[in-house]
């Protein structure tokens, strides 16, 4: 079957983002597997290779966490965002539920517009991880990402704890499954 531009998007951004996030959920396993481990006569970059292969970042670092929010939240909603606008209604609800910490909000919406607002921070690359350290011995650093959307005198600001990201990530999801499923059903009435 045929897809059409947008389609075809859709789809791609959706397979990408959910091979990305399983091989990050993932990322020790995959990274002492004997595929990858054949890669190093493979790569077209050593160097980056032997960040995973000397355990300086797994699969699920800051920047497949990026492409993926890109993937699952920017195309989508461009492409999407009428489509399913009762949907991404849901997400927003859902997203203030897992409780991010609002640092901004000089917009004064009654409730604030995550999902808009988390989409125009990776779109406009206004998004920040920063490190807290432990406060005892073999405790993890914490690490927060902050999402700033600017528009005029007009800022919202958003920071959530680094492992919130993945139940975004879920939320955001469920429009390319919805969109797969429609997509399915047109197929196979076709």
């Amino acid at each position: 079957m045929t897809y059409s531009k947008e389609t075809n998007l859709v789809v791609q951004s959706a397979l990408s983002a959910v091979l990305l996030m399983d091989l990050s959920i993932n990322s020790k396993e995959f990274i002492e597997s004997d595929f990858f481990n054949s890669l190093e006569t493979k790569t077209i970059n050593k160097e980056v290779y032997q960040f995973y292969k000397t355990g300086r970042t797994g699969v699920g670092n800051q920047g497949a966490m990026l492409m993926c929010l890109y993937s699952v939240l920017v195309l989508p909603k461009e492409l999407l965002g009428n489509k399913y606008a009762k949907l991404y209604k849901q997400i927003n609800q859902d997203i203030a539920k897992i409780g991010g910490e609002v640092l901004v909000d000089s917009y004064r919406e009654h409730s604030p517009n995550y999902v808009k607002h988390i989409r125009n921070a990776i779109a406009h690359a206004q998004v920040r991880f920063d490190e807290s350290q432990p406060s005892s011995k073999g405790e993890e650093k914490n690490i927060f990402v902050t999402f700033t959307d600017k528009k005029g005198r007009k800022k919202f600001e958003v920071k959530f704890h680094v492992k919130q990201i993945p139940n975004i990530l879920l939320a955001l999801l469920g429009i390319h499954t919805a969109y797969l499923r429609n997509l399915q059903k047109s197929s196979s009435n076709a």
